[in-house]
């Protein structure tokens, strides 16, 4: 586990429902795990990680927590265009400061910061 419950609420996280945060966490350090190629799970993540290191991972799990519950229609539809009356809206690209890495769907800002650790790089 990267992050408890009460480091979500202290770092300010903003769901408040205790089975709710739960839920969320447990996606968002999978997530984790998925752009950080399962790197964290090889080493001891209180130890080997510098404590700057902890602090971006922790952040950034707020930050995916967050932006998946706010988001979860948008994120969970299969919609990628609508249509009626000659009027059509794509979601496609809606928003370019939202990524999608490997079925990850996050800000651009906190992918950025998950890349700029040793375990979020591609080449080690």
């Amino acid at each position: 586990m990267y992050l408890t419950t009460e480091e979500y609420k202290e770092l300010g996280g903003t769901i408040e429902d205790e089975k709710t945060i739960k839920r969320f966490l447990r996606q968002a350090e999978r997530y984790i795990d998925i752009l950080t190629f399962n790197r964290l799970r090889s080493v001891n993540f209180d130890l080997d990680l510098s404590l700057w290191e902890k602090d971006i991972i922790k952040e950034c799990i707020v930050e995916i927590i967050d932006f998946t519950y706010s988001n979860q229609d948008y994120i969970n539809s299969y919609l990628s265009s609508y249509s009626l009356n000659g009027v059509s809206i794509s979601f496609d690209n809606i928003n370019q400061n939202v990524t999608n890495v490997n079925g990850v769907v996050l800000p651009n800002s906190t992918y950025a910061k998950i890349t700029s650790t040793r375990f979020g790089s591609l080449v080690l």
